[in-house]
């Protein structure tokens, strides 16, 4: 990044005695006072650089107008040295310039600066800088190289390097499940004209060359394109230079319009004519980004769009940083429109953006032209002082249309303006608001029913790492994952707000957990906090109060605890999944094999249609009370009402109805756990299966979705109702003694005994759940190799061989 040295030289008049006008760090910049040498109006000043350099000067200058319609021009004087390209106006009023095209060369130490009148009047200049020069970047690259002493990716470094200095590019996006952000990215200033027409006429632009005669050195340094609409962009035109040429007409009405002026490549200054209004130093910038992607790459669905800056930066105190964003619109393969631009100002919102820039916008499905998308944006300043390219702002895109459609979360949230709930992840029900306030999104937490929902020192427990009993199980969080105190815990320096709502007694019954967007917080939450809704929704960004409300069917009540890193270090730990990549926390996937599928669908097919219909009627029954509280972090809430009840005696008294809620759960209904798991309590053996999986302690260094559970136990109810053999070959040794083979639907099967044993072998079908035979019961035999073969129709079967209290299965297909 270049370095910027604002020095604030005001040159008051040609009595002006010496003194020191600003100061940094870095440089001390005098004015020595104004004189005239040779009839011509001169200011000098003295500029004390801590070292030798190669710079830009850039200043804001009120040109004086002669009698003959001409303006001031300046001559600069580095040191004794005058370079060569004078510096003309053409308008009256404060107007930047800089020394783009010339070297000015300081040396260490004292340095003097002159800016020399064309005339005899004395320039009046104010906010001087001196800046370093743009470094070219094969030297960039080289003297990076040398600094780390390493093998480097040209191409990459090229790419880093461009960003960096912000020239025209596509903007690096991270992803977070369906939203992206950027963060500390440059942007600079980019010239935008206004103009107004009061008669219906021709507009004209028009940008001169090197050879043109009238405009000399003031030809555009850089290609760049022009971009003229109106207030509401229903009229937008674009025209690109070609060889820093531009020209360009048409005939439009009157009403307020603008100019818009964007780099190509490289950022720098343009010279333009509108009408017969000449503009020049005009400075022109562009970092654009697509919109159209989604978290996997591909082009997302129509949808409404939120992009939106935050944590603006200046590298410069005296410089507000102010971004904006300017929606284009793709209509040919080199051509864009501007279709709207920054318009935070008239969204009603509850959040602060103050100088901030958002743009909410829709986009049609298909929006493509070739392979590019055909929406992006353009992200540049609204200072015109900013010129440094070390503003830096973070920039967030959501792409999905699920809060803007859903109008149960404002029914749900009356504090909750329909503008500030910007989605940031796609609907999901594996992890409900306190799962997400202790970074992980494979299981959903809540107290359990015997520790109560308004017992603080669970989620004490809980954000540090402790293990607590959550629904009805054990969980233990991943210690690499940051630790929480509420111990000085306060709305400045916490990253979790916890919610609640006060009792009569004077209990709280804990409701809701948000993060916020915190210094201390590595992973970046949008524009102020963040909530997961419920178990069943989205992540949504929001105001902090936003959820404020007085009962659990219409808010969460108000935020009642705050909790805050417990210690730097320990918050610098990995994330879950950082952890994951890095091979730190193992995460096993259960699913449930096709076979396994098979079963489930064979025994639910064999109950009677009248009983699944009335189930799937008393199922629905129970939807629509479970969809008023679809936003409670306890699903365990889903239960307290009849619809439940009386849904879960008629699924008990289905033969197998237990596979009905199976059904439902495999094809993504994650509420049927509840049925599943009360289901689990009433035999022993399914108690047991249930708490051998919920219950036992699980090394912190391997853990399971809660999806993943529930498969397991259904995949363990399978094997128990098949004679336990499911997919147990991985545990169990002695498979290379152990062969089957098929033919003419026939299974043959041969073992090999080292020494006395006693073994047996039994066979499933899996396709019917109906044909279970002992090819061999349990015997006791010498050491050997024995053969034994079974005719068996067409089909999936399991041959399950015991050994000596061991057992190890093959799963054959016969035809």
């Amino acid at each position: 990044m270049r370095k910027i040295f604002t020095l604030l030289v005001m040159l008051i008049s040609l009595g002006l005695t010496s003194e020191i006008i600003a100061t940094n760090n870095q440089v001390v910049a005098k004015s020595t006072g104004c004189t005239s040498i040779d009839g011509k109006g001169v200011a000098t000043f003295v500029v004390t650089s801590p070292q030798a350099q190669v710079c830009d000067l850039s200043f804001l200058m009120m040109p004086g107008e002669y009698a003959d319609g001409s303006f001031t021009s300046v001559t600069l004087k580095v040191n004794g040295v005058t370079l060569p390209n004078p510096i003309t106006f053409s308008t009256y009023g404060w107007q930047s310039a800089n020394t783009t095209g010339n070297a000015v060369s300081l040396n260490k130490g004292d340095n003097t600066i002159q800016f020399i009148s064309g005339r005899d009047d004395v320039p009046v200049i104010k906010h001087f800088k001196v800046r370093d020069k743009i470094r070219d970047l094969s030297k960039i690259i080289v003297q990076d190289s040398q600094i780390y002493n390493k093998s480097i990716d040209i191409e990459s470094l090229s790419q880093k390097t461009i960003m960096q200095n912000s020239y025209h590019s596509a903007l690096p996006f991270i992803d977070s499940l369906s939203y992206g952000y950027s963060l500390d990215h440059p942007y600079s200033y980019t010239t935008y004209i206004p103009i107004s027409l009061s008669d219906t006429t021709w507009l004209s632009l028009y940008a001169p060359t090197a050879n043109d005669p009238m405009f000399g050195p003031y030809e555009s340094k850089v290609e760049y394109t022009a971009y003229i609409f109106n207030e509401d962009c229903s009229y937008s035109e674009s025209v690109s230079t070609s060889e820093k040429y531009i020209y360009w007409q048409d005939y439009i009405l009157p009403g307020n319009y603008y100019v818009l002026l964007e780099a190509v490549n490289d950022f720098g200054y343009v010279t333009l004519r509108i009408n017969s209004t000449i503009y020049k130093w005009c400075y022109a910038s562009g970092v654009t980004f697509n919109t159209s992607y989604n978290y996997s790459g591909n082009y997302i669905v129509e949808g409404n769009y939120n992009i939106f800056t935050t944590n603006q930066k200046s590298k410069d105190d005296d410089i507000v940083a102010d971004p904006m964003l300017w929606l284009k619109k793709k209509i040919s393969n080199e051509k864009y429109i501007i279709s709207s631009y920054n318009n935070n100002s008239v969204i009603p919102s509850d959040f602060e953006w103050d100088n901030n820039a958002r743009l909410r916008f829709y986009i049609p499905y298909g929006s493509t032209i070739g392979n590019t998308p055909s929406y992006s944006v353009l992200l540049s300043s609204a200072n015109p002082e900013n010129v440094s390219n070390e503003e830096t702002c973070n920039i967030y895109y959501s792409g999905l249309k699920g809060v803007d459609s859903a109008s149960i979360v404002l029914k749900k949230f009356p504090n909750l303006k329909y503008q500030d709930a910007i989605e940031s992840s796609i609907f999901s029900e594996n992890y409900n608001c306190i799962a997400w306030s202790v970074g992980i999104t494979y299981q959903n937490l809540w107290p359990s029913p015997a520790v109560g929902s308004n017992n603080i020192l669970w989620f004490d427990s809980l954000y540090n790492n402790q293990p607590v009993h959550s629904h009805d199980k054990i969980f233990y969080r991943p210690t690499p994952l940051k630790r929480y105190t509420r111990d000085g815990a306060d709305m400045t320096n916490a990253v979790v707000a916890l919610w609640g709502i006060i009792q009569p007694s004077g209990d709280t019954l804990f409701t809701h957990a948000s993060i916020r967007n915190n210094i201390y917080d590595d992973v970046p939450h949008g524009y102020d906090w963040e909530s997961k809704m419920g178990s069943q929704d989205y992540r949504i960004f929001h105001p902090r109060d936003a959820l404020m409300g007085n009962d659990s069917i219409a808010g969460y009540g108000e935020i009642v605890a705050y909790y805050k890193p417990q210690d730097y270090s320990v918050y610098l730990s990995k994330g879950i999944e950082e952890s994951i990549d890095d091979s730190v926390i193992i995460m096993e996937t259960i699913r449930l094999l096709d076979d396994e599928l098979d079963i489930i669908e064979s025994i639910k097919n064999s109950i009677p249609l009248i009983q699944k219909n009335e189930f799937e009627m008393l199922y629905k029954d129970w939807e629509l009370y479970v969809e008023k509280y679809k936003y409670s972090a306890n699903l365990w809430k889903y239960k307290e009402c009849e619809q439940y009840s009386e849904l879960l005696t008629y699924m008990l008294n289905v033969n197998n109805g237990e596979y009905l809620a199976y059904s439902n759960f495999i094809k993504g209904d994650f509420k049927a756990i509840i049925l599943i798991y009360d289901f689990s309590r009433t035999s022993s053996n399914a108690k047991k299966e249930w708490n051998n999986i919920f219950y036992n302690p699980q090394n912190n260094s391997v853990i399971r979705t809660q999806e993943s559970e529930v498969n397991l136990f259904i995949k363990n109810m399978i094997n128990y109702n098949n004679i336990e053999i499911y997919e147990r070959t991985e545990i169990y040794g002695d498979a290379d003694r152990f062969n089957v083979t098929t033919s003419n639907n026939t299974i043959r099967i041969v073992i090999k005994i080292e020494e006395m044993s006693t073994y047996s072998i039994n066979i499933v079908d899996l396709r019917t759940n109906s044909f279970v035979k002992t090819i061999v019961p349990e015997t006791k035999v010498q050491a050997g190799e024995y053969e034994h073969s079974i005719n068996v129709p067409n089909g999936n079967y399991v041959v399950a061989y015991y050994l000596n209290g061991s057992i190890n299965t093959k799963k054959v297909m016969v035809k």
